[in-house]
C-alpha cells in the first residue's frame, strides 16, 4: 500500500473526529457563556502544529526513501543501468584513435565486462592477463590489451559482442590456452 494512501486513510478520519469534537465544544461554550474562559494566543497553538507537520513530513520522506528498493542497489549499478553505449560511436572512436586496422577480441572484452563492479580491479588475476598476453602473436598483443581495457572500462557485454562482430581480428578464434613456462 502506498505511503500517501496510508496517511490519507488515517489522517482524514482523525481530523474529522477532531473537528466534530471541537465544534461541539465551541457550540456548548458559546451557548453557556458569551465570554470565553481564557484566550489562547495563536503562536501557542500554531508553532507546535508547524513543528509537528515538518517532522511528520521529514519522517514520511525518510520512510519512503528507506522503503524504495533502489535505495539498496549499488550506486554503480543504478548509474550504469541507465546508460546504453552506442556501438557506432564506440567503433568510430576506436577507428579514429587506433586506425583502420583496429580490432576487438570478443573473449577478453566479454570476460572483463562481465566481472562485477569496480571493486574487482584490486583482485585482477595478473598472471592470467599476462599469460594470455604472451600467447598472442606480436601484432595481436595491442588488440588484446585494447579489448581487455574496453571490457573493463565499459562493462557492457552486448557492446563487446557488437564491437567484435563489427571489428573482427583476422584469423582469431577463442583464446588459446596459456603456454607453460
Amino acid at each position: 500500500m502506498n505511503l500517501q494512501q496510508v496517511f490519507s486513510l488515517t489522517l482524514l478520519p482523525c481530523l474529522y473526529v477532531l473537528f466534530i469534537l471541537l465544534s461541539e465544544l465551541v457550540e456548548n461554550g458559546m451557548a453557556q457563556n458569551p465570554d470565553p474562559l481564557f484566550e489562547l494566543p495563536v503562536q501557542l497553538v500554531g508553532f507546535p502544529v508547524i513543528v509537528l507537520s515538518v517532522r511528520l513530513s521529514q519522517f514520511a520522506k525518510k520512510l519512503a526513501y528507506s522503503l524504495n528498493p533502489n535505495t539498496y542497489r549499488a550506486r554503480s549499478k543504478r548509474d550504469t543501468a541507465l546508460l546504453a553505449y552506442d556501438a557506432d560511436v564506440a567503433q568510430k572512436e576506436i577507428l579514429r584513435e587506433f586506425g583502420p586496422r583496429a580490432c576487438i577480441l570478443e573473449e577478453p572484452c566479454r570476460i572483463h565486462a562481465s566481472r562485477p563492479g569496480r571493486a574487482s580491479q584490486t583482485n585482477l588475476n595478473w598472471q592470467e592477463v599476462f599469460s594470455n598476453y604472451k600467447v598472442q602473436s606480436t601484432g595481436m598483443k595491442q588488440w588484446y590489451l585494447l579489448s581487455l581495457f574496453i571490457g573493463d572500462a565499459v562493462r557492457d557485454v552486448p557492446l563487446c559482442h557488437l564491437l567484435a562482430k563489427r571489428m573482427p581480428c583476422p584469423g582469431t578464434g577463442p583464446l588459446p590456452p596459456p603456454q607453460p613456462r
